[in-house]
């Protein structure tokens, strides 16, 4: 009923475009929003501790500046702009304009319904079961199945032969450890080792299975959580044919460490990618509880023991041990990226220091193999298998509910009552847990 950006864009290359007589065409351009704390927690008393590898590693920005570096606004922009001419190129052609018409265009939204139509933009006006009796009746002649039941139809195979399968793993969601604690604001899809190793001996499991595609949507998270899961990936690529990496909106940071496992990448040309780089800390709570009569006392035995105390902040010793656990994984992640792209580590540093690109970007760049979806990497695989004819299977498989039913709905709520130390109450402010490293991407893009 309120078609966006994004509708536009998928729908410009159709033959007619309807909306509704009373409506709005939200065809206005992208934007970017960032949100920094750093003066709201100076107020409460709180202390960010971020230590980085990577000047465009900015993730940690939000926490621990009142603005954005020039590096962060850097990058911010370069990727707009791609993403943007991108946006605007495939609309041009589409509707068979030039780019800068389309330009003008966007900057003259949003439209309503009837001026979207005056401008040219769409070809008709009519509401959904006007469609049926209008233009286009004879479409409706047939019966009509939802989107979820054709995308499922289209993966039956409904020939009693039996043909080789392609499997696709689905890695989709926030990079977490397997003990990650869950709240209420916890994502289902976290993608776990636990999950991925489930979902990979699945599909190993069976004998029809010849290749597995990756198929990534991740901005990353837990780099210790990452590095298990691409030890998972790697076992099983040295079972089966070659793993196939595909890209979707997003594989950056610790979604691209995973896919390092994999052979010939494929990403689209939008995909948000690279983002080489690593940042870890912790807060530092006790100018705030002092502000709340709050009385917390720190106890330990050995030198480093409350290191990771969110009492007290990091001392030089502390900070210099902690970062040289971050520069072991931030090595380990661009030895991994220097073999899988066959390039020197040293010209790989060029590439990485948190640096995010666009699919297009990183073809350039050598970070990714091939631009297409997950369609061209399924013909792909299947022609490196010499494969006519395939099947293709999805993983992890769903259980019946009935079997194993779902988490409880109180669970998540008992979660945020049952906290009980500061770690918890740092963790629900912070994405921060004790000693975690994040290979994470520094922000979130949803077009709309």
């Amino acid at each position: 009923h309120y078609p966006n950006n994004i509708s536009y864009y998928v729908s410009s290359i159709c033959d007619k475009i309807i909306i509704p007589p009373v409506s709005q065409l939200n065809l206005v351009g992208l934007k970017a929003e960032l949100t920094f704390y750093a003066s709201a927690f100076d107020k409460l008393g709180v202390n960010i501790d971020i230590l980085r590898i990577g000047d465009y590693k900015t993730a940690a920005e939000s926490y621990t500046r009142e603005a954005s570096t020039k590096e962060n606004k850097e990058q911010i922009n370069r990727l707009l702009d791609d993403i943007y001419e991108q946006f605007v190129e495939g609309i041009a052609e589409g509707k068979k304009l030039s780019a800068d018409s389309v330009k003008k265009i966007i900057d003259n939204g949003p439209y309503t319904s009837v001026e979207a139509l005056n401008a040219g933009l769409v070809d008709t006006l009519l509401y959904f079961d006007e469609i049926k009796r209008g233009i286009i009746k004879e479409y409706f002649l047939q019966p009509q199945i939802s989107m979820a039941d054709y995308h499922n139809d289209t993966l039956i195979n409904e020939s009693w032969k039996k043909i080789p399968t392609l499997a696709i793993v689905v890695a989709q969601g926030e990079v977490q450890s397997n003990n990650h604690k869950r709240t209420f604001f916890s994502s289902a899809t976290d993608v776990t080792p636990q999950k991925m190793e489930y979902a990979l001996n699945q599909a190993a499991r069976d004998w029809d299975v010849k290749s597995i595609i990756v198929r990534i949507n991740s901005p990353g998270g837990d780099a210790l959580a990452g590095e298990e899961i691409y030890h998972a990936f790697e076992k099983i690529s040295s079972r089966l044919e070659p793993i196939y990496i595909s890209m979707s909106n997003v594989a950056a940071s610790g979604g691209y460490y995973i896919g390092m496992a994999g052979e010939n990448i494929f990403a689209n040309p939008a995909t948000i990618t690279g983002s080489i780089g690593i940042y870890g800390g912790k807060a530092d709570f006790s100018n705030l509880y002092e502000k709340i009569s709050l009385g917390k006392e720190l106890y330990t035995r050995g030198k480093n023991a409350g290191m990771l105390s969110t009492l007290k902040p990091f001392t030089k010793l502390e900070r210099e041990k902690y970062f040289s656990h971050l520069k072991a994984m931030y090595d380990r992640f661009v030895m991994l990226v220097a073999d899988n792209r066959n390039l020197p580590a040293d010209s790989i540093d060029n590439l990485s220091r948190g640096k995010v690109w666009t699919g297009l970007e990183a073809k350039q760049h050598g970070l990714v193999d091939h631009i297409g979806g997950i369609k061209e990497t399924l013909d792909f695989a299947a022609s490196r298998l010499g494969l006519k004819e395939y099947k293709v299977e999805i993983y992890p498989k769903k259980r019946p509910l009935f079997v194993f039913p779902g988490t409880s709905l109180f669970s998540p709520l008992a979660a945020l009552l049952s906290s009980d130390d500061e770690a918890d109450i740092a963790e629900s402010i912070l994405p921060l847990g004790s000693a975690e490293f994040y290979t994470r991407l520094p922000f979130d893009i949803l077009i709309e």
